[in-house]
């Protein structure tokens, strides 16, 4: 699935204290993006020097003394840009404007279902939604678009990005057994920028058992694993709650650990295999006695 840049989210005029960090939480961004189910983001045929903000464009950012910030830049660049001359052509694209402005790219978000990408060089583009008016004699007042400019936005749009992942693997063969968690770096970038490690020191054991309960979801769902409300039931007791998650070719089982914050793995039949970590890292600690399996 391709999204969209923002192209009005190019401010010439702008004056940008910050460029460095308006252009890391634009690959932050871009790399998010890229991690869920969003390959290629369509970009104007002159974007490397159109000004983002004044003083600023791509090629400057390119050739920053940042080396760090240069090689991420070129590698989006390469791999996810893509111009808009490539794109596919729409008939009867009903026409869309942001605030009185017009723009194709806004448009065909809309008529594909997908985000936008924007540069945060304005307060109306740190909102999570923005809101079109239609310029046709279309039945379509006003639509909202979904936008993508920060980690925050991607927090807003969990439950839309949760069901495209979901459509994705339901399209494709995927052994849960084999590669239990197929995005790693997706998993390990979502804890980072969630500070998670950081919050959970703060925490009383009530409430780390609820961050546990949530980071957990997120992440299993994120990697392909459906809810199974009957089993999570079934294996709760009184003062703690289960989560547990199906995946098929073959079956078997992804239980929370609510005590410990980390992944059981269990077979078809309920049987301990081992254990993950929330960055989907296999800690090799196998349960023979029955104390880590579920009642399936």
């Amino acid at each position: 699935m391709n999204c969209y840049i923002n192209d009005l989210s190019f401010q010439p005029e702008q004056n940008i204290t910050d460029g460095r960090g308006l252009a890391k939480t634009f690959i932050d961004t871009c790399e998010l993006a890229g991690q869920f189910t969003f390959g290629r983001i369509f970009v104007p045929e002159d974007y490397m020097y159109r000004p983002i903000a004044r003083g600023i464009t791509f090629e400057i950012l390119k050739n920053t003394e940042d080396r760090n910030l240069s090689s991420r830049l070129k590698s989006i660049r390469s791999h996810q840009f893509k111009k808009i001359t490539s794109d596919n052509p729409v008939d009867n694209l009903i026409p869309f404007s942001h605030e009185g402005q017009a723009s194709e790219f806004l448009a065909k978000a809309c008529y594909w279902k997908v985000p936008v990408i924007s540069f945060l060089t304005a307060e109306k583009w740190k909102k999570c939604t923005l809101e079109l008016q239609c310029l046709s004699d279309s039945d379509i007042e006003v639509k909202n678009l979904r936008n993508l400019g920060c980690f925050q936005h991607f927090e807003e749009h969990k439950e839309y990005l949760i069901e495209i992942i979901q459509r994705e693997y339901e399209d494709c063969k995927w052994n849960s057994r084999e590669t239990p968690f197929r995005r790693k770096e997706l998993c390990q970038n979502y804890l980072k920028s969630l500070q998670y490690k950081d919050r959970l020191q703060a925490c009383d054991k009530k409430t780390k058992m609820a961050m546990f309960l949530e980071v957990g979801t997120y992440i299993a769902i994120w990697n392909g694993w459906i809810y199974e409300k009957r089993l999570s039931e079934l294996n709760s007791t009184k003062g703690i709650k289960r989560k547990i998650f199906k995946g098929g070719n073959p079956t078997c089982y992804l239980s929370i650990d609510v005590m410990h914050g980390c992944f059981e793995f269990l077979d078809r039949q309920g049987k301990h295999i081992t254990e993950y970590n929330f960055e989907a890292e296999d800690q090799n600690k196998h349960y023979k006695d029955g104390s880590h399996d579920i009642n399936v």
